[in-house]
């Protein structure tokens, strides 16, 4: 409670050395920070690991202690059918719809597996207790093969008893495979926010991997993360699609080498939300300076808004 100083500090040759490493390619020695905002105390859930968001166009962080991701290209996710059924056929198509805002509830008479606590001030959530996944109409997964599609399990889950899980996909052939699960959030009227969900990867490259897309673009992936994370996505204006892609033999290598001990090959999602932004403490430098918040600008050279 009360007021709060975060200070960020941007170091040149914060270890002092007299001569320096060549430059790695894509470095370009700035810092830059935008959409700025509070939450009220009980809407965030606190990060319990590293990172995981990334700008999109440049490589994407993991989750794997001392060791640093090799760049790897980025692509559109598998086109997805827009009907939601998982036995559809993958070349059809319907007219997309515009789903209200949507948190589950239970009608009378009926129960739901395990009970879920939905945060405060959020415009959707799915704690997937009503067993009813993937028939939600804001879900849908389609995977090559067609048969690989996400499903609804109880082996884990972060609340309750109920998440998703994404489908075996290794092979003997060591054949490069992928399976998606979509959530389309419809809002229109939506004012920007974040996607909340938690998630457990078991995954490690370059066995395999999970990817995750906002409307085409990756701005992510995940690997060797054996516990549950929460995984914060920055959501604009508007409708979105947020694809999250889990890949067999990614890198389409002739032979994998053995997993370790803690690979498990599994992705489980659950307690996905949606928050929109906070009026009172928002920042997305529009204004072109810092006059929006009250930052205090300190250091040799000043920041600047670009």
């Amino acid at each position: 409670p009360g007021p709060q100083t975060i200070t960020f500090s941007y170091k040149y040759n914060p270890v002092s050395l007299e001569v320096f490493p060549p430059i790695p390619l894509g470095r370009i020695g700035a810092v830059f920070i935008d959409d700025v905002y509070f939450l009220p105390s009980g809407v965030t859930v606190a990060p319990t690991g590293p990172p995981v968001i990334s700008v999109p166009g440049t490589t994407s962080p993991t989750i794997f202690p001392g060791k640093l991701p090799e760049p790897t290209p980025t692509s559109s996710p598998v086109a997805l059918p827009t009907t939601l059924s998982p036995t559809a056929d993958e070349d059809s198509t319907v007219t997309p719809t515009f789903y209200p805002t949507y948190v589950p509830t239970v009608e009378s008479g009926s129960s739901t597996i395990a009970p879920t606590s939905i945060p405060q001030e959020a415009v959707y959530y799915d704690g997937f207790e009503q067993g009813s996944f993937p028939d939600d109409p804001e879900w849908s997964t389609v995977g090559i093969p067609t048969d690989g599609m996400w499903a609804l399990t109880t082996e884990r889950a972060h609340s309750g008893v109920y998440s998703i899980t994404n489908p075996d996909l290794s092979n003997d052939g060591f054949t490069s495979q992928n399976s998606n699960v979509t959530l389309s959030y419809g809002d229109p009227d939506f004012e920007g926010g974040s996607l909340i969900l938690s998630v457990l990867a078991g995954v490690e490259e370059p066995i395999d991997e999970l990817v995750y897309f906002l409307d085409g673009a990756q701005v992510g992936k995940m690997v060797g993360q054996y516990g549950f994370e929460t995984l914060d996505i920055p959501l604009g204006p508007g409708a979105h699609k947020i694809t999250f892609q889990y890949k067999y033999n990614p890198f389409n290598l002739d032979a994998l080498p053995p997993p370790s001990v803690n690979h498990t090959g599994e992705v489980f999602i659950d307690d996905v939300y949606v928050l929109p932004f906070s009026d009172t403490f928002f920042d997305g430098f529009e204004t072109g300076d810092f006059t929006a918040l009250e930052w205090e600008i300190s250091g040799e050279q000043e920041w600047m808004v670009d």
